[in-house]
């Protein structure tokens, strides 16, 4: 598995061998993924599907341009500042 940078994975989620989760993406409790989730993604069940994304493509873009996640607690925060999130 290949999981991005700021993913939140539910409590007692599979996520199946080969499977790549995008920055972003947020894995409902109790999910069985089975094939690979795009970044900013929300999905749920078993099997996952998605349910929503996010933020809408220009926000995912700005975010994932930023790559705050890169960078140190200080700088991440005002990072995230300017992105208003």
């Amino acid at each position: 598995c290949v999981i991005g940078h700021d993913v939140w994975i539910g409590a007692q989620s599979i996520i199946l061998r080969g499977v790549t989760i995008g920055n972003g993406a947020v894995i409902g409790a109790n999910s069985v993924v089975t094939r690979d989730v795009a970044p900013f993604e929300v999905v749920a069940g078993s099997p996952a599907r998605v349910i929503k994304t996010r933020f809408d493509a220009a926000r995912a873009q700005q975010i994932k341009e930023s790559e705050w996640w890169l960078s140190d607690r200080d700088d991440a925060a005002k990072i995230i500042a300017e992105l208003g999130a």
